[in-house]
C-alpha cells in the first residue's frame, strides 16, 4: 500500500467524462467496441479507442462506487504514458486509498515498461 501523505486533491466535475459512476458503468458495459471482463471483485472494461483501460470496484470495496480509467498515451517526446482520472463516490479515505495503489500500479506499470525498452 502507497504512503498516506495526506488527503490528495479533489476536483469539482468528473474528470472521466461521465456524470456518474453508474453512467459511466452502464454506458460502457452496453456498448459493442469494448470487452468487458470480470477479474475478483473488479469489472475491467478495455476500450479499444482511445487506448483505455477502466477499472470498477465491487460493492464489497471500500471505495465502491469508483472508476479508474487509464489511458495510453503516446507524448510529444514519443514516450508512452498512463494518464489516469477517478471518480470515485465513497469516502474521502477510501478514494484516496484507491487513488494511491493506481499511482503505484501505474509506477510499476512505467518501471516494467523502461526495462524493456
Amino acid at each position: 500500500m502507497a504512503q498516506n501523505a495526506g488527503p490528495l486533491p479533489e476536483v469539482s466535475d468528473s474528470p472521466i467524462g461521465y456524470p456518474s459512476v453508474a453512467a459511466a458503468l452502464a454506458d460502457l458495459a452496453g456498448r459493442p467496441d469494448v470487452q468487458t471482463s470480470v477479474q475478483g471483485d473488479w469489472t475491467i472494461i478495455a476500450q479499444p479507442q482511445p487506448r483505455t483501460l477502466w477499472s470498477f470496484p465491487g460493492a464489497k470495496h471500500p471505495a465502491y462506487p469508483a472508476a479508474v480509467r487509464r489511458e495510453v498515451v503516446t507524448g510529444p517526446d514519443g514516450k508512452v504514458y498512463v494518464q489516469m482520472q477517478v471518480l470515485c463516490e465513497a469516502s474521502k479515505p477510501a478514494c484516496d486509498d484507491l487513488v494511491r495503489s493506481f499511482q503505484a500500479l501505474n509506477k510499476k506499470i512505467g518501471a516494467s515498461g523502461k526495462r524493456r525498452s
